[in-house]
């Protein structure tokens, strides 16, 4: 891999925002899917390893916490409750750590996963919308700037309160990059290239609202019948 021209590229597409990188970028011999994918696998291993070393840091810190909630247990739990009980509270704290470094390290797989998946919906959108243009192409234009704006957010998920606020910023600045790149590869109008970076976040917008009501309603409905 030339980490190299990957760095370049990457510093290339994240200074220069606009058409004409990317247009220069749509050229290179390197704009094909399986550099897409490389570039988003290295990405989701960084922010995994990241991921893994701030849980088990939050998990260390918490740890007297953790102590004392099980301490709680033991003191208000009932005497003739059967000692099963308490193990499982104490085999749930214990498998905390581990299940949490799981999760953290899933992202090695559910990362590039979910790039190629949102980049397809980009693109059925842009084709639906009479867009001519290349799915793996596309991948390789969004990849230049999502993979190191992926491991940029990790970065900044150290600090709490600033890296959230930051890395809001860098999510919007990458639907800003997305548009350039949507309306370079498949040769739409402004409109257009609006509608396909738009589309997926008004639609899962939507589908959120949708899930919050039902859970909203369950929730309504069970406490309707305990009373």
């Amino acid at each position: 891999m030339d980490f190299k021209g990957m760095c370049q590229t990457w510093i290339r597409v994240l200074s220069r925002p606009g058409q004409e990188v990317f247009v220069a970028e749509k050229e290179s011999a390197s704009a094909k899917l399986s550099t897409a994918l490389v570039w988003m696998i290295l990405a989701s291993i960084v922010s995994a390893l990241l991921g893994l070393v701030q849980a088990q840091l939050a998990v260390a810190g918490m740890g007297s916490s953790f102590d004392a909630v099980l301490e709680e247990i033991r003191t208000e739990m009932p005497p003739d409750a059967p000692p099963e009980l308490l193990s499982a509270f104490e085999s749930a704290f214990e498998f905390l750590p581990g299940l949490i470094g799981s999760a953290s390290l899933s992202t090695i797989i559910v990362g590039p996963i979910s790039f190629l998946f949102v980049v397809a919906i980009f693109h059925v959108i842009a084709s639906l919308l009479r867009g001519q243009g290349q799915y793996g192409r596309f991948a390789y234009l969004v990849a230049a700037f999502w993979a190191p704006i992926t491991i940029a957010s990790s970065l900044l998920g150290v600090v709490p309160v600033v890296g959230g606020c930051v890395g809001a910023i860098l999510a919007i600045y990458a639907y800003v990059l997305t548009y350039f790149a949507a309306k370079v590869e498949y040769g739409l109008s402004d409109g257009r290239a609006i509608i396909v970076v738009a589309a997926p976040i008004l639609l899962g917008a939507f589908l959120f609202a949708c899930l919050a009501i039902a859970i909203f309603g369950i929730a309504f409905s069970t406490i309707q019948n305990l009373q």
